[in-house]
């Protein structure tokens, strides 16, 4: 298989690679190496992270990794980005003038939609597979997906390679594989094994019934956005009476000479709006995190406000009347010195 590569291997994802192997201890993590690797320097792109079903089989394999884009694609509505044209990029630099305007069918959206309603997942019946993933990309957002698929010591490797090779063959979508190290040199890796790397930690991932982990958008800039900061980002910018005081993913110095990056800052009033989501909040390391930083926050006269991430995609407008009565409390304060 060759050498493994060393970090700084997500650069790949900006070249013609379609599969990064990475090789871990725990496979079912956080995922944070992969993301913060994910933000370095790359290409706008959509980051879609799951669990690969453990024991299935090649179709069934493909079909999961469609459903979990379905999933991602559910949670995300009705922020769907199908309406908009996307540049679609052949891959590798060379080629990068080389784009074709491609964009959602109008057929499938309303299908889709349909079945949103109805509380079901937005997989359109009777349409080839390579189409529905297809559409599903494109109602993620514009850019680039990338799926990062992670398995675990007792995956059928041949069915996840298969699922995997197929996936990273479509238009707009590339793949990091994650495996346990005690399968990392499996000869059944080897079609994906072109590109390996070894991350020294990963930390433990809590399990659930849902196989999808996060669904996050990388900017142009290298931020990495959830869909619930951006569903804040887009009603906070056309709000009147909030739109001129809110910059984003800013940081802010304390005292205590720690730097914080928060989701969103007025920086005059000194008010924080942070969206949280409860999977990555709720671990009792970033819990504790969390609290050490309201905490030399709050010392430094910052107002730190903390939304759930599903309250701000199920309901943006009370997500922003909270940001008011906080604006206006901060402002009321003022007032009255």
């Amino acid at each position: 298989m060759g050498e493994p590569r060393k970090l700084g291997f997500f650069k790949l994802l900006d070249r013609d690679t379609r599969v990064v192997l990475v090789v871990c201890d725990n496979v079912h993590a956080e995922l944070d190496p992969v993301l913060e690797g994910l933000r370095q320097k790359g290409a706008p792109r959509t980051v879609v992270a799951v669990r690969w079903p453990t024991q299935t089989v090649v179709r069934e394999g493909v079909d999961a990794l469609v459903r979990s884009v379905a999933e991602a694609a559910l949670r995300v509505w009705p922020h769907w980005d199908a309406g908009d044209m996307r540049t679609s990029t052949p891959r590798g630099t060379a080629a990068r003038g080389n784009a074709r305007r491609v964009k959602v069918l109008p057929s499938w959206r309303r299908r889709a939609e349909e079945r949103v309603l109805r509380r079901e997942l937005p997989l359109v019946p009777n349409i080839e597979t390579t189409t529905q993933l297809e559409q599903l990309a494109l109602a993620l957002g514009p850019d680039e997906l990338v799926l990062v698929v992670a398995s675990d010591a007792g995956t059928d490797l041949a069915s996840y390679v298969a699922a995997i090779r197929w996936a990273a063959s479509q238009p707009a979508v590339r793949v990091v594989a994650l495996v346990p190290r005690s399968v990392g040199e499996s000869p059944d890796l080897v079609p994906i094994a072109a590109e390996k790397v070894h991350l020294d930690t990963v930390h433990t991932l809590d399990g659930g019934e849902t196989h999808v982990i996060g669904v996050w958008t990388i900017t142009e800039d290298g931020e990495s956005v959830s869909q619930g900061e951006l569903s804040l980002r887009h009603h906070l910018k056309r709000d009147p009476e909030l739109g001129h005081l809110f910059s984003f993913n800013q940081k802010v110095s304390t005292h205590f000479k720690n730097r914080f990056q928060v989701d969103a800052l007025w920086p005059e009033g000194k008010v924080c709006v942070e969206v949280d989501g409860y999977h990555f909040h709720s671990k009792l390391n970033q819990f504790c995190r969390d609290r050490q930083r309201d905490f030399e926050m709050m010392v430094d006269g910052y107002l730190v406000l903390r939304i759930p991430h599903d309250e701000v995609l199920d309901d943006p407008q009370k997500a922003l009347e909270k940001v008011r009565a906080i604006v206006r409390f901060r402002n009321d304060g003022e007032k009255s010195r």
